[in-house]
């Protein structure tokens, strides 16, 4: 008897991947054709035992890149990089009037820039950890990477850096760049 094998491309899986409610998938990481872009809000909170507390905050969007790999294998990544990242703990002084001074958190021209990529595996259909590195580029490129999880209520994407900081990013639906 002669066997007859069926491939499915990344982009129709991708395409499945959208129609499916984050909750009900098996992370809650968008899928989409290579050359998507995703919108994206991160934030940060740094614990207070810890010293130098301070929340942070980014937003733009990521592009999907996907590549098969051995073994029926597929890598997803979500990337992007020159994001703004903006603080609690610098500030603004906005308007001085005398001694009285209204300080404005999360200051815009006191930003750092970060890179962002979160890359999942895909084995035989079993979904791998969720590995995000941020890039630190204000900083010498310095990387700093921590395992995600999802998390089922919300669809975000939750996970702690260092032991000390809290970290949230939120998907929009990914879309064509450059519609036909």
């Amino acid at each position: 008897m002669k066997s007859t094998m069926f491939r499915i491309s990344s982009s129709v899986l991708a395409l499945i991947g959208m129609a499916i409610p984050p909750m009900l998938r098996a992370d809650c990481l968008p899928s989409g054709p290579n050359g998507y872009i995703v919108p994206f809000s991160l934030v940060t909170l740094k614990n207070f035992n810890s010293g130098g507390e301070f929340a942070s905050y980014s937003n733009g969007t990521l592009t999907i890149s996907s590549k098969s790999g051995q073994y029926f294998s597929e890598v997803e990544t979500l990337s992007g990089a020159d994001y703004g990242q903006l603080f609690s703990d610098r500030y603004d002084y906005e308007k001085c009037e005398g001694l009285s001074c209204n300080e404005q958190p999360f200051a815009v021209d006191q930003a750092d820039r970060l890179g962002v990529s979160i890359s999942r595996n895909t084995v035989l259909g079993r979904v791998g950890p969720i590995e995000v590195t941020f890039t630190l580029e204000s900083w010498g490129n310095n990387t700093e990477s921590f395992v995600g999880s999802c998390d089922a209520t919300t669809g975000s994407l939750t996970g702690t850096l260092n032991g000390n900081t809290n970290v949230l990013t939120s998907f929009g639906t990914p879309y064509n760049p450059t519609p036909k």
